[in-house]
């Protein structure tokens, strides 16, 4: 006897009324999971960006450190020449001059400009108590602040 749609069982009808209302809901789970899941990832990419930044900055101190620290052992070397304030001045460019104290700076702003971005230092030694302060500056834009400044304070 053939089917008629009278006698049709739930079994044999193409949808009944459940898969029809249950029929989408998958398909709008799989789309709130991929929107969550690129809100995550948009927030990790931020994240990897900021550190990046922080890590930069990070370094390019560490470098003003080392170079402070490394004019600071060429004026106790030379600790006569300091104390007479012959390493003293503010420099964007590497001084000229054939003495011990010129070819030094030459050679420390040199390094500084080769390392960090915009870069002046500055050396200022009080004589009557020994204390030397060596502020290096460089353009920080990558990292938190415009112009960044290292300063190290401390006596021959």
């Amino acid at each position: 006897m053939p089917n008629t749609p009278s006698t049709l069982t739930s079994a044999q009808e193409p949808f009944s009324g459940n898969q029809r209302r249950h029929s989408g809901v998958t398909l709008i789970e799989v789309m709130v999971t991929v929107l969550v899941l690129s809100i995550g990832l948009i927030g990790l990419a931020s994240l990897q960006g900021n550190a990046l930044k922080a890590n930069h900055s990070a370094y390019m101190r560490a470098q003003a450190t080392i170079l402070s620290y490394d004019m600071l052992d060429v004026m106790r070397v030379d600790r006569r020449a300091a104390l007479q304030e012959d390493y003293d001045g503010t420099f964007t460019a590497p001084p000229a001059g054939n003495d011990l104290p010129s070819s030094e700076l030459n050679r420390w702003i040199t390094d500084i400009q080769n390392t960090l971005p915009a870069s002046q230092a500055a050396i200022a030694t009080d004589s009557s108590n020994n204390i030397v302060t060596i502020s290096v500056t460089w353009d920080d834009t990558r990292g938190e602040e415009t112009p960044e400044t290292f300063t190290l304070r401390t006596r021959l």
